[in-house]
């Protein structure tokens, strides 16, 4: 019955892509096949293969230990406030580490590590998709460097591009979720389902473009992509002090959203 249910709900969303696309003739089918294959290729190898789950356990069991190291910096700030035994407090425990996490990223970002996988991963999701250089690029750097960093690294580009193109970019944006707030997703989510999750949203987002906006990628120069996905080197303090503060930010963000719709949430049933 699930099964059934998630195949009535994938055809319920083509369908409402295909009714609001701007040219269903440009349509491309197989691009959408093949992204949609490569999805049930992830989700079966990593959830249902002793190999695949065995790499989830470790990834996951990887960002539970980050998160037990976030709690160093976490305790020196906050270790006077009492909390009663056996309780939890969202704020600290999950939203907090946020900002260690969100350092991690940065380092590894100033040392090259992440464009390199970046680089690498947008080639295979460009030759799957058939997108553009830039839309796979972007899709994947926004998963790991999350929405403000990654608009940065191609701002001089969005006024030249499509209204077409935009549109994948922002879809890929909005879909995805940053590096540093997997480990947050993790203390509510089974680790596993998380990091699956990564990799579907980004296919996901540029199934959707395809239907909702279908249009024939421009032919870019690999070194003109990769000159605009790198910034400027900046000294390595400065950059882990504003990965920092954005991490913070971030939290701060989560935190206001959860107060205000929660509050709408249990308003609710008092309302009636």
């Amino acid at each position: 019955m699930s099964i059934l249910m998630g195949i009535v709900g994938l055809v319920f969303i083509f369908a409402i892509g295909w009714l609001v696309s701007s040219n269903r003739k440009k349509i491309r089918y197989k691009q959408i096949g093949i992204l949609l294959v490569t999805q049930f290729v992830i989700s079966f190898l990593c959830l249902h293969t002793s190999g695949g789950v065995k790499v989830l356990a470790g990834i996951s069991n990887f960002f539970s230990w980050l998160m037990g190291q976030a709690a160093g910096g976490v305790d020196f700030v906050f270790g006077g406030v009492v909390i009663k035994s056996g309780a939890s407090v969202f704020f600290l425990n999950v939203l907090m580490p946020i900002v260690f996490i969100s350092a991690l990223v940065g380092i590894l970002n100033y040392i090259k590590v992440l464009p390199f996988i970046i680089k690498w991963l947008g080639k295979g999701i460009n030759k799957l998709s058939g997108m553009g250089e830039l839309e796979s690029y972007f899709a994947v750097s926004t998963a790991v460097l999350g929405q403000p960093e990654v608009f940065l690294t191609i701002k001089e580009r969005i006024p030249n591009l499509s209204p077409q193109r935009l549109y994948t970019i922002c879809a890929s944006a909005m879909s995805a979720v940053s590096a540093a707030m997997l480990a947050s997703y993790m203390k509510m989510v089974p680790g596993k389902f998380v990091v699956v999750a990564v990799f579907l949203n980004i296919f996901s987002a540029l199934i959707i473009s395809c239907i909702v906006n279908p249009y024939e990628p421009e032919v870019e120069d690999q070194k003109t992509i990769e000159a605009h996905l790198s910034t400027e080197k900046e000294p390595f303090f400065q950059v882990l002090g504003n990965y920092i503060v954005d991490g913070f930010q971030l939290a701060l963000t989560v935190a206001a959203m959860l107060i205000g719709f929660v509050s709408l949430v249990t308003l609710a049933p008092m309302s009636r």
